[in-house]
């Protein structure tokens, strides 16, 4: 499911859902990745949803592991993007759930327009980025500072520094119990650099560590605060809540 596609092989050519016309219903579109064939068409054109675009053909669908494969619920229009801080979520979202519980008088995000919220989960920021190209920008940042990921990792060839949310995967022994650490790789597809995630706590460390040995083929998300760790090619970040993680499950 993508809220955006390309109308040409070499994804020049871009359509966003909400541009679309009747005259496109029947028209086969390009995949977002640019390693994935699938064949994908307007829904929703007709009905009370929004529309978007979706892989309907068996015989043509997604490769695996292909990210535009899971469901993606952005509305912009559900939004208010003028009150979204990135640098803001992604810190409230590395606090520990005690803490943000205790500081009732920090204030981290705006409240947004009437009948509009603002984004703020590591899922609702995914789901924004992904529904746009990576040179897109939303409320003046470009998406591929916001989203590591295959299509953006050209923007991160010196490395991945500060506020980042990054989507990874299992690859291999990806734990140390000893050292409370996980490990795992990004971008999905070449694997170039390793993602060193330590925690203080124990029971956070083991849940996560749980959830990714019953879930090592999905799609991982992991937001942080990251830095150039003594390994080549390797980036850290401390992991001080739920929250700062997410495995797409569908």
């Amino acid at each position: 499911m993508a809220n955006y596609v390309f109308r040409d092989e070499e994804r020049k050519n871009v359509l966003y859902a909400n541009n679309v016309n009747k005259e496109d219903k029947s028209t086969r579109f390009y995949c977002p990745n640019p390693i994935c064939e699938a064949y994908m068409f307007i829904c929703g054109l007709d009905g009370s949803s929004s529309a978007y675009f979706r892989a309907t053909h068996k015989e043509h669908g997604h490769i695996e592991g292909c990210s535009f494969r899971v469901s993606n619920n952005f509305n912009s229009e559900r939004h208010d993007e003028t009150s979204f801080d990135f640098e803001k979520a992604m810190q409230a979202l590395l606090e520990p759930i005690k803490q943000i519980k205790k500081s009732k008088k920090t204030n981290l995000h705006k409240a947004g327009t009437p009948n509009k919220t603002v984004i703020r989960t590591i899922r609702q920021i995914y789901d924004m980025c992904k529904a746009h190209k990576c040179s897109d920008t939303y409320n003046g940042l470009q998406i591929g500072r916001m989203l590591l990921d295959d299509r953006s990792f050209y923007m991160y060839q010196k490395g991945i520094f500060g506020y980042k949310l990054i989507e990874a995967k299992v690859s291999g022994y990806f734990y140390d119990t000893n050292n409370q650490t996980i490990t795992l790789c990004t971008p999905r597809k070449d694997e170039k650099y390793k993602l060193l995630l330590k925690f203080s706590d124990k029971e956070l460390f083991l849940k996560m560590r749980e959830k990714l040995f019953n879930n090592r083929d999905k799609i991982v998300l992991v937001s942080g605060n990251w830095l150039q760790s003594e390994l080549s090619n390797t980036f850290i970040t401390s992991i001080n809540s739920k929250r700062q993680y997410h495995i797409i499950m569908k």
